[in-house]
């Protein structure tokens, strides 16, 4: 589990639990061996615990390989969108749906 312990400064100590423990058993047994770069299962469990996903869930977005394709979703703004307009718009597209949400209620 050494691999799941977040990063503190030296000399700090942390206030909330460990990364893996936040998660249940078998979502970490379920990264522990098909993820092998730290920081990589490090996002995996961090959008766990921010969306609550379950196993299957888990295992889909493993499988869909989210790390690499989060932020990407193609789009036609520097064809169509004003200079001021791009970057405003990439931005918004790159937000969670949940984010999304708040902003257009405001």
């Amino acid at each position: 589990m050494k691999s799941h312990k977040s990063k503190t400064s030296p000399g700090t100590t942390a206030i909330v639990q460990q990364l893996g423990a936040q998660i249940p058993w078998k979502h970490n047994c379920l990264l522990l061996d098909p993820v092998k770069d730290a920081d990589t299962r490090e996002f995996y469990i961090r959008k766990t615990v921010e969306h609550g996903w379950s196993r299957s869930v888990l295992v889909h977005q493993l499988d869909t390989e989210l790390h690499r394709r989060q932020g990407k979703a193609p789009t036609n703004f520097q064809l169509t969108l004003a200079n001021q307009l791009k970057a405003n718009a990439i931005a918004i597209a790159r937000l969670p749906m949940c984010a999304f949400r708040v902003l257009v209620r405001i």
